[in-house]
Formats: C-alpha cells, structure tokens, sequence
C-alpha cells in the first residue's frame, strides 16, 4: 500500500513537471511577459507623449509671451526722444504768445517764421502719433490731468477744467505727458472752511 501511495504521489510531481516545463506553458509564460512588458513600454510612450505635450505647450506659450513683450517695447519706441521735443514745441508757444500784441514789422516776420517752425514740428510729431487733447472744459480725469490748483466759478460744474497751464500729450494711446489744469470746485454755501 505504501508502494501505490507513493507511485500516486510521484506520477503527480512528474505530471506537475511535466505540467511546468511543456511547451504550451512556456509559451504562455513568453506571451504574458511580452504583455507586461508591452504594457510597460505603452505607459511609458503615454507618459514622454503627455511630458512632450506639456512642454510643448510651455514652448509656445513662452513664445507668445515674449511676442507681446517684444511688441510692446517696439510699440513705444522713441517715446523718450518724442517727449524732449514736447518743451520745444512749448517754448514755440509762448513765443508766439508774448508776441501778439507787437506791430514792428521785424518781430511780426519773426514770429511768422517762429509758426512755420512750430507747425513743421507738429506736423512731424503727428506723424509719430504724438497728438495733443483737449482739456478745457472737459471734465478732470486724473489719468488725462495734473489738478495744478482749483477755482471756483459759476459758469462751470463742479470738476469740470477751467483753464489749461500746459498741453497734454499722447503717443499712440498711452499719456505722455499730463495737461496741468485749473479745476473748478463749487464749495457747498453750509461748508465754511
């Protein structure tokens, strides 16, 4: 009975081995790694694709960026040379101005050349965009105007501009130089300060 207990008990092993090392077991073996390591590498193809994505996206952003900023800067390029022609074409003014009231045949030819300068140098800054607003009688804007002083008058609103000291500029759509102004300013008649 031992002898057919352990006949029984070696033909399982060998079958068992037999089981382990046949040819269709290998195979399967072969094919399920081959399927892991396909898996594998999958997953890695989706993870550079995804890494290549997120850098590609990275890429142009930083190119958009740098277009606008770029652009920006050519945008205003030269303000700094425009605005210095900005007192020269003020000082033209108040030449013109203080010599309105002269009759010497001289001066007026002068003055005459003076305004044939100013109007080249206008003409010229209108070119590059450089245009001037108007301010009086407009309502105060701090982005637009310098509030120099205030008045107060019955012929104006409350914050509306009365008088303009100094013209402002714009290059293109930015300020470049604020109007100073007088603003009107209506005290309430309870107020006494």
């Amino acid at each position: 009975m031992i002898n057919k207990k352990n006949r029984i008990k070696n033909s399982k092993s060998i079958k068992k081995t037999v089981r382990k090392n046949s040819p269709t077991k290998k195979i399967i073996l072969k094919k399920q790694s081959k399927s892991k390591e396909n898996e594998f590498l999958i997953q890695n193809v989706n993870q550079l694709e995804e890494k290549y994505l997120r850098l590609r996206a990275e890429y142009e952003n930083y190119i958009k960026r740098n277009e606008k900023e770029t652009s920006r800067i050519l945008k205003y390029e030269g303000e700094e040379i425009l605005k210095s022609f900005l007192s020269i074409l003020d000082d033209l003014d108040r030449v013109i101005d203080s010599s309105k009231k002269q009759k010497n045949k001289f001066i007026t030819d002068f003055i005459d050349g003076v305004k044939l300068i100013k109007e080249k140098l206008k003409n010229k800054l209108d070119a590059f965009e450089v245009n001037t607003f108007d301010s009086q009688g407009a309502k105060f804007d701090p982005e637009l105007h310098d509030a120099m002083m205030t008045k107060e008058s019955k012929d104006y609103d409350d914050g509306i501009i009365i008088e303009e000291f100094e013209k402002g500029y714009k290059y293109k759509d930015k300020v470049i130089r604020h109007s100073k102004v007088i603003v009107n300013s209506i005290q309430l008649k309870g107020n006494k300060s």
